[in-house]
Formats: structure tokens, C-alpha cells, sequence
């Protein structure tokens, strides 16, 4: 790279005009290289044919930006003319195909190109093929969080590794294992995959190691292993500067910094947690680079259907010009009527979509409401422990408050959560909480025991606004010990969430409160604004009541939130 106190005009200048020429070259050597495979798809001898369609797709994806669209048409197109060539070039070019279904998410697709690859492959010879399809089709239900399914493909994969003596495919099964261990919260388990993997790694010298440590540094610090843990880290940090991984550079920055406040390392929170936005910016850039490119991309294959759709409408328009003339009017008064018909309901289709976005969008509008309320509380919180000079609990909720507010604009963009990240949500808020009125409250959260967390979904932040209030509004000018109770129960269909509290009650406020808030909460109303944005498609219920003694004295509030129990979409 160029270094910045490099500042003569004449080095720049010849740099400029050599890389201009350097970019030049390679951009004619790209045209050359395509305008030779189109020579060679016209070749009359199959083999040469083939290949040249497998070339031709690899290019399209490999060289211009994952061009998966094109790419995924000359493939199909190499596949169906080599239906006599050896089965090892079908697989070479289902390989292929699998691996763009995986880049674009379709993981069903995958998994079937995968079984046939499986079944067009020689299992007495071909262990190479078969041990990297099994890693491939372990990695797919890793992303789909199934670690059963995946840990049984792993084991194959290490398997026919085993046979083909590749140590690089080993070393990444076992990365994979120790990866799945993690996620399981089996760390024990994790770090000897991991060691393992890092065995490999050093014979091979494969570019997974810097990944490896990372992983290996993280089970460390959750076994309390810290000083290992650092060891760990600070190398993966090391190979992913010298190899330019900002991936990885992001990730050793970010497990840093949270062993610095698990170790007291005050003064080097700060420093490891900014260096690890910095990359991680860099990262978001790449991502939006990357979208952008896929969009206009996308934009370019469209203006090219529409080309298409255009003329062939021109030719339609001419030939019914000509039928026009020889019909009887009785036919053209029922054709007129039929496309009528047709242009009435595909209007009505047309707008009843766009009101269903509408109201989709003015959802999320609602739950962005909602974010500036809570931050203003939880920015007071960590604001009163710096008044104090508590640098410990400073930084402590400064680092729950950094993922919950991740948290918080993460559901802001989503419909539906799942039941386990909105209990997970909950808990991480009033944990939140607890640090900012100790010893003033206790809680808890109880969820119906036949429920699946994973499959139950539900809009975001949902309930929070009530748990907000029942500590705002209820407990925190008590001077007993309160208590905070959520429950998520199925009744007649219908997903039942209950808050109660032993606060002040409704209409209990205490003159402190009254003089502490220059506001009144607006979480109710959003709350029910967004519940009758839910009641267009489905009932709904929202009840707010005060919790009574035998001797009819206010001692609490209840709030019951009632809507229809849905599950994830398979």
C-alpha cells in the first residue's frame, strides 16, 4: 500500500498511470477470456461444449460479483447437454449449483442437489467429493440451527476425511463441531474439536486457523480461563491484521473487550470496544457495497425482461389487430367484457397489497415510537452512575445497555420475533433494571410448558412497555420490596400475555412521582394503536386493571394482552 507521508506529485502520478493501465489489461483480459468461452459453446464437440459451459458459469459467479442469475443459466444449460458425459462432471456442476442456492439462502434447494450429488458419486473411490458434499450439507443445517442433523453430517464428513487423508477438510469439520459445541454451551467439549481443527491448521497452514482461536478464545473466557483466553484472542487478532480478515479482526476486538470488563481492565474497555466498531464499519460498508451491487444487478436483468415483454406485446398487439377484423362483434363484446373483468380484479388485488404494506409500515412506525421512550430511561440510569463515580457499574451497563439497544433496532426492522428472543428481550430489560434500583424489585417470567419458544412468534416489545411502567409508575417509589410477574399462556387459540405487579395500582400515583415526571407515558397508546393494527387482520385484546385485596384496598395493576397464537412459517 501506498503510505500517506508518500506525498510527491510525480510517485503519485506514475502510480496513478500504472494502475490505470494495470486495471485496463485486466478488464481486456476479462473480455477476451468470455469472448473465447463464446467461441467455444458453439463447438461441435460435446466435451469441449460442456466445459465450456461450466467455464462459463464459473465466471459469472466467481469473477463478476456473484452473478448467480447467469451463472445458474449456464450451468443448467452444461447440465443438460452433458446428460451422457461421466458423472463426475454432473457433480462438478451440481456443486456449483448447491453453492449458489447456499449464497442465496434457498437451503431446501441445496440439500436436494446435495442428496443427488450423494447419489451420483462412487463411495468405494470418490471420498474427496463425498467428505466436502457431507461438510457442505453440515454447514447448511448449522445456519438452520438443527445441531443434531448437523453434528450427524459432520461425523460423515470427518469419516471419508479419514479415508482421503485430507487434512483440510478435517480441520474444518472439526471447527464446525467445536463451533455447534458453543452454541450448545458444551465448552469443554467445544475447545477439543478446536484443538484439534488447530492441529490440522498448523500442518496445513489453511486460513480457517485465525477463525479457530477465535472460537477457542471465547470457550475460554466462558470456562473462566481468562489469561488463556487473552493468549488466544491476542493471536487470532495478530494473523487477521497480517491477513487483512477484518471479519476476524472485528470479532478478537470484541471478545477483548468483554474480558476486559469480566477482568476489571477498565481503561481498556473503551479502547478494544472502539477499535472493534471501527471494523465493524467496515464491514457494514462492504455489506452495503455488496447489497447495492446485487440490486442493480437485479435492476439490469429486469430492464432486460422488460425489453423482452415489450416487444412481444407489440407482435400480440398486431396479430389481434388482424383477428379483429374477422370476428363477429358478439366475440369482441365478450372479449372486451372478459378483460374488463380481468383489469377490475387485478386492480382490487393490486390495491388491497398496497394497503397491507401500508399498514405494515405504519407497524413498524409504531414500534419505532417506542425505542426513544426506553433509551431516554436507560440513558438516565448509566448518567447517574457517572454522577457517582461508579466506574465498575458504569461500564457494566453501559455494556447490557450496547445489547439492548442492538437488540431493540434489530426487532424494530422484524413483524414477528420469536417467543424465545422476546422472553430473552424481557429478561435482558428488567436485568437492565435491577442494576439501576437494586434490591428494589424481583421477577419473574413464566411461559406455558408445552409452548416450542422457537415456533411461537409475536410482535416485538409487545409487552415491554407495560413491565416499564409497573417499575416506573408502580414500584419504584415503594418502600416495600416488589414484584413483577409475566406469564405467556395459550387460551382458545389465543397467545395471553398477563403483567402484574404490587405497585402504587392505577390512579395510586404518590406526589414524589408526580413531582419526578414532567410527562405522561405514552406507551399505552402506541401499545394499543399497534394492537388495532394488528385487529384489521385478527381480534385482539388489551385490558388494564387494578389489582384489589379482600378489603377492596388497591395493591397492584394487571394488564392482559390477548392475540392470536401464530407459528413460524415453515
Amino acid at each position: 500500500m501506498i503510505k500517506k507521508n508518500i506525498g510527491a506529485m510525480c510517485f503519485r502520478t506514475v502510480v496513478t498511470i500504472l494502475f490505470i493501465f494495470s486495471h485496463t489489461q485486466i478488464v481486456f483480459a476479462q473480455k477476451s477470456k468470455l469472448d473465447s468461452l463464446n467461441l467455444l459453446i458453439k463447438s461441435t464437440d460435446l466435451k469441449i461444449k460442456c466445459k465450456a459451459y461450466f467455464d462459463m458459469g464459473d465466471y459469472y459467479q466467481f469473477k463478476t460479483n456473484n452473478n448467480f442469475d447467469l451463472a445458474l443459466r449456464y450451468y443448467l444449460r452444461g447440465l443438460e447437454i452433458g446428460k451422457k458425459e461421466s458423472n463426475s462432471y454432473k457433480t462438478r456442476i451440481l456443486n456449483r449449483i448447491g453453492l449458489i442456492y447456499i449464497q442465496i439462502n434457498d437451503y431446501t434447494s441445496a440439500l436436494e442437489i446435495y442428496t443427488q450429488i450423494l447419489s451420483l458419486t462412487d463411495t468405494t473411490k470418490d471420498f474427496a467429493r463425498i467428505s466436502n458434499t457431507y461438510n457442505n450439507m453440515g454447514m447448511i443445517y448449522v445456519n438452520l440451527k438443527k445441531w443434531n442433523e448437523a453434528i450427524k453430517y459432520f461425523q460423515l464428513t470427518k469419516k471419508y476425511a479419514i479415508l482421503d487423508n485430507n487434512k483440510e477438510v478435517l480441520a474444518s469439520a472439526n471447527g464446525n463441531f467445536g463451533t455447534i459445541y458453543i452454541e450448545l454451551k458444551k465448552y469443554k467439549e467445544a475447545l477439543v474439536y478446536l484443538f484439534q481443527a488447530n492441529e490440522y491448521y498448523a500442518i496445513t497452514h489453511g486460513a480457517g486457523l485465525a477463525g479457530t482461536e477465535v472460537l477457542i478464545g471465547k470457550a475460554l473466557m466462558k470456562l473462566n480461563q481468562y489469561h488463556s483466553a487473552k493468549e488466544h484472542l491476542e493471536k487470532s487478532l495478530g494473523i487477521g491484521l497480517d491477513k487483512q480478515y477484518h471479519n476476524v479482526v472485528y470479532e478478537s476486538y470484541k471478545c477483548l473487550a468483554e474480558l476486559s470488563v469480566k477482568t476489571n481492565e477498565q481503561a481498556m474497555v473503551a479502547v478494544y470496544y472502539q477499535k472493534s466498531l471501527a471494523y465493524k464499519d467496515s464491514l457494514t460498508m462492504a455489506d452495503a457495497s455488496i447489497k447495492v451491487g446485487k440490486v442493480l444487478q437485479q435492476y439490469s436483468i429486469n430492464a432486460k425482461d422488460k425489453e423482452i415483454l415489450i416487444l412481444k406485446q407489440e407482435v400480440e398487439i398486431n396479430k389481434l389487430k388482424v383477428i379483429q377484423r374477422n370476428i363477429l362483434l358478439s366475440v369482441v363484446l365478450g372479449t372486451t367484457l372478459i378483460l374488463a373483468v380481468f383489469f377490475i380484479l387485478y386492480f382490487k388485488q393490486k390495491q388491497l397489497k398496497k394497503e397491507r404494506k401500508t399498514l405494515l409500515l405504519e407497524q413498524k412506525i409504531l414500534r419505532l415510537q417506542m425505542n426513544p421512550h426506553f433509551l431516554s430511561n436507560a440513558l438516565t440510569a448509566i448518567q447517574k452512575f457517572i454522577y457517582a463515580g461508579d466506574k465498575i457499574q458504569a461500564v457494566k451497563l453501559i455494556a447490557d445497555f450496547s445489547s439492548l439497544t442492538r437488540n431493540i433496532l434489530e426487532n424494530s426492522r422484524e413483524e414477528y420475533v420469536s417467543l424465545k428472543e422476546e422472553v430473552a428481550f424481557l429478561t435482558s430489560y428488567l436485568e437492565l433494571q435491577k442494576v439501576r434500583f437494586p434490591d428494589k424489585f424481583n421477577y419473574n417470567i413464566q411461559v406455558q410448558s408445552d409452548f416450542d419458544l422457537e415456533e411461537v412468534i409475536l410482535p416485538p416489545m409487545i409487552g415491554q412497555p407495560f413491565v416499564e411502567n409497573a417499575i416506573e409508575h408502580g414500584i419504584r417509589y415503594l418502600d416495600r420490596n416488589g414484584e413483577i410477574s409475566v406469564c405467556f399462556s395459550g387460551i382458545n387459540e389465543n397467545l395471553m400475555i398477563e403483567i402484574r405487579d404490587n405497585g402504587n395500582g392505577i390512579g395510586q400515583t404518590t406526589i414524589v412521582e408526580k413531582k419526578s415526571s414532567d410527562h405522561k407515558s405514552l406507551s399505552t397508546k402506541i401499545t394499543r394503536e399497534r394492537l388495532a393494527q394488528l385487529s384489521e387482520s385478527a381480534k385482539t385484546e388489551l385490558v388494564i386493571e387494578p389489582i384489589h385485596d379482600e378489603f377492596g384496598v388497591i395493591t397492584g395493576t394487571y394488564v392482559k394482552i390477548a392475540i392470536p397464537l401464530k407459528l413460524k412459517k415453515r
